[in-house]
């Protein structure tokens, strides 16, 4: 099959980005995680692959290659089956758009249908949880300088620092939160209570909170509240989902990878496990923050689930046996936007 002139890939590609989903009336989210995945293909195809961008065409890429890809960021990105699906269609949806525009390119399209989805298995052992640059990106959407932004950006940093579940944070009250010993007292699962060290920066978000929302200081209010026929009463969970969903959404758009539908439990305790057990925390130590009896239960449910810790010890184990590849810096690094850039002519 005749690819047609080298700039024909750039031309269509910006056509899809432009034209197709106006025509399908696709959300802006969707168009996002698009560009989001052609970014990271194109990336690959130039460092990975050594392809020159003047010199990619329709033809290029090959159901060989493409699987390739795929099988490198399940390697290296940890992505999943769904994940894996899902990048492998917005991939495929350019090429049916080409051929949309071009009949010669169906034959390609026919290739790479060949390539088959990864089957998704049962998720009840794998522990879903949001990355740490993700992470990042939803707990600075808030806007700290309005008064709800203040008191939602101290929640969810708060939740995330202390891997607290929602009912207890929501059932915090004032009292429980020490700033000079830098604790929190949390009441969990049979009315337990521990002790959870609290980080400098929480700390000075909850000044700033307690000024706000707090100003009479009493501490048997709850910490976290919602005004109902002018009484203060305990924030429920709902509250809690909702704004959650509304910041997740906002920070979407900056950060693809943060997930369509988030839970508090997701985003706060478990990211913040799995982040710490990555980090190599100990593990009876983070069982301890979790409020866990046993450490075992932390392993059951989180150290057994997490791909990347067991590749970081395949890694240490190697080490010193594989030689070093220092790559040279590829022609798009500190370029967020590679798309724009080649067939935008973006500087």
């Amino acid at each position: 099959m005749n690819g047609g002139k080298n700039n024909d890939f750039w031309t269509l590609l910006g056509q899809f980005f432009q034209l197709y989903p106006k025509q399908r009336n696709i959300s802006e989210n969707t168009v996002l995680n698009w560009r989001y995945t052609w970014n990271i293909f194109l990336s690959w195809l130039f460092n990975v692959k050594g392809i020159i961008p003047e010199k990619l065409t329709i033809d290029t890429v090959t159901p060989q290659m493409l699987m390739e890809f795929l099988d490198d960021m399940v390697r290296d990105r940890n992505w999943s089956p769904q994940t894996r699906n899902e990048r492998l269609s917005m991939i495929r949806s350019f090429y049916q758009y080409a051929a949309s525009v071009e009949p010669l390119y169906y034959n390609k399209v026919k290739e790479l249908s060949w390539i088959k989805k990864a089957k998704c298995v049962d998720s009840s052992g794998v522990i879903d949880y949001i990355p740490k640059e993700a992470m990042t990106v939803l707990l600075s959407a808030p806007d700290p300088t309005t008064r709800l932004g203040c008191r939602d950006m101290f929640y969810m940093s708060l939740a995330y620092d202390i891997a607290a579940r929602t009912a207890e944070m929501t059932s915090m009250k004032v009292k429980d939160f020490d700033p000079d010993k830098k604790v929190v007292t949390l009441t969990g699962k049979g009315r337990k209570q521990r002790l959870v060290p609290v980080s400098c920066q929480t700390i000075d978000m909850y000044n700033s909170y307690i000024r706000s929302f707090h100003h009479l200081y009493d501490p048997e209010a709850y910490l976290f509240y919602t005004i109902h026929n002018g009484e203060h009463t305990k924030m429920s969970s709902d509250t809690v989902a909702r704004f959650l969903r509304i910041y997740s959404d906002k920070a979407r758009k900056k950060c693809p990878e943060i997930p369509e539908k988030i839970h508090p439990h997701q985003a706060f305790r478990t990211s913040r496990a799995m982040h710490l057990l990555q980090s190599d925390a100990p593990l009876a130590t983070v069982a301890l923050i979790l409020g866990h009896a046993d450490p075992i239960t932390t392993v059951k449910h989180y150290a057994a689930a997490d791909t990347e810790m067991k590749r970081k010890l395949m890694e240490r184990a190697s080490k010193e046996m594989l030689p070093d590849f220092n790559d040279k810096e590829a022609i798009w690094k500190n370029d967020k936007d590679i798309i724009g850039r080649l067939y935008l002519g973006k500087n």
